[in-house]
């Protein structure tokens, strides 16, 4: 889990990287900073939007059924 968090972090900094020095070659550096901050600003949406900010337990969830092993192992 660990190598796959850093290989996405990793590749997203290269797109960053390289989408920030197009668009600061297309137009200036300070509307890429601006854009960059508007980013950063704007990334904690999709959680004060969802449902989670509203829970204030883990839902619970119902306990497995052990039926399909109980019936395929073999009695000795």
């Amino acid at each position: 889990m660990n190598a796959t968090l850093r290989f996405l972090l990793t590749g997203a900094l290269a797109i960053g990287s390289a989408l920030g020095g197009l668009i600061g070659e297309v137009t200036n550096v300070r509307i890429v900073v601006w854009a960059g901050a508007l980013w950063l600003a704007g990334a904690f949406l999709p959680t004060f939007c969802s449902p989670i900010r509203a829970l204030r337990e883990l839902p619970s969830s119902p306990a497995p059924t052990h039926e399909a092993s109980a019936t395929s192992a073999p009695e000795a």
